[in-house]
């Protein structure tokens, strides 16, 4: 049962203001930032979330303090920006199930944040400009999608058994040929 003056769900989709959103939910768990044209989360975001759908926006960084209490957080959509950099801060969420950082600049991926994600099921990180991919990347157990097409890849690690469903490398350099 919700209290009164409890907020669960809270939505600034198609906002239209530039620059970043604040936010004071504290027990918000759903938040959906998308098609705005944010270029920055500006603070923390509220530790409460599960769901958090920030695609289509300008951000170019995902800064750790913004995920800094997010311990809750079993989904993230941060498709359709200008990420350079795969955020760190990623590593601290252990509940994460379900990353899309699909049609970015992503260029760098830090193994010790994907080692540290044990309940992640879903990483789709496509067009993007990825050159290598750590070989960390096979460390979460309960991953079963990994969608890695359209890189620049130039080679694969080893990341031991195929997972349950196939992983997609189309559409990279050398893995092609």
């Amino acid at each position: 049962s919700k209290k009164k003056g409890q907020k669960k769900k809270q939505s600034k989709k198609k906002n239209q203001k530039k620059g970043e959103i604040k936010l004071g939910f504290e027990n918000l768990t759903y938040l959906d930032i998308s098609h705005n044209e944010m270029v920055n989360l500006g603070s923390q975001l509220p530790p409460s979330l599960s769901y958090i759908d920030m695609s289509y926006n300008q951000l170019q960084i995902i800064e750790d303090s913004n995920l800094l209490l997010c311990k809750r957080l079993k989904y993230m959509d941060a498709s359709y920006n200008r990420l350079g950099k795969f955020p760190d801060g990623l590593g601290n969420l252990f509940k994460l199930e379900d990353v899309n950082f699909s049609h970015n600049n992503i260029q760098t991926m830090n193994g010790s944040a994907i080692r540290l994600l044990l309940g992640l099921h879903t990483l789709n990180l496509c067009h993007n400009q990825l050159e290598e991919i750590p070989g960390e990347l096979s460390k979460p157990p309960q991953l079963k999608v990994l969608n890695l097409s359209h890189n620049a890849l130039m080679n694969f690690p080893d990341c031991g058994p195929v997972p349950t469903q196939p992983m997609n490398n189309n559409n990279n350099k050398s893995l092609n040929k």
